[in-house]
């Protein structure tokens, strides 16, 4: 019967190394995920930047073509100023946004590299406590003599 109890005990420890290298692994893997998923926000308000700048430059050009003679029209220069500055005032908002998306996906990221750590840890630990558990267990019932005995050593 003791030989059952130490093999019933290994194998619980074994499923619990197993289950914890499973979730850090999921972990990592979310983690990865994470900074992927930040990256490609932040590209894409990067994209959204560049393309309202280079829509205002586009229509700047095309009203300074359509009315040729207004170059040192003071209304012209205002309305060429007015759309630069609100292009560049959203240009900036969607780079701070992809800052944000970053530091978001870093955070994210980290969170989930601690929970793999930890996950892992408490595997280990989880794996060591029922082994000790079961040896004590069996020390103290004398079933270490019984077995030192069946094998030879006693």
């Amino acid at each position: 019967m003791e030989y059952v109890a130490i093999a019933s005990t290994l194998m619980s420890a074994y499923q619990s190394v197993q289950q914890a290298r499973y979730q850090e692994t999921m972990f990592d893997l979310r983690s990865k995920q994470a900074i992927v998923e930040g990256e490609a926000k932040a590209l894409a308000y990067e994209r959204r930047a560049n393309d309202g700048l280079r829509r205002v430059v586009a229509a700047n050009a095309a009203l300074a073509a359509k009315n040729k003679g207004m170059f040192s029209n003071g209304m012209f220069q205002t309305l060429a100023a007015t759309n630069l500055k609100n292009a560049g005032i959203d240009m900036t908002r969607d780079l701070q946004n992809a800052k944000l998306a970053l530091i978001g996906a870093e955070t994210r990221s980290a969170m989930d590299q601690m929970a793999a750590d930890q996950s892992a840890t408490g595997g280990y630990l989880s794996a060591a406590a029922k082994l000790g558990s079961r040896a004590y267990d069996l020390y103290d019932s004398g079933a270490f003599q019984k077995v030192g005995e069946d094998i030879g050593i006693v």
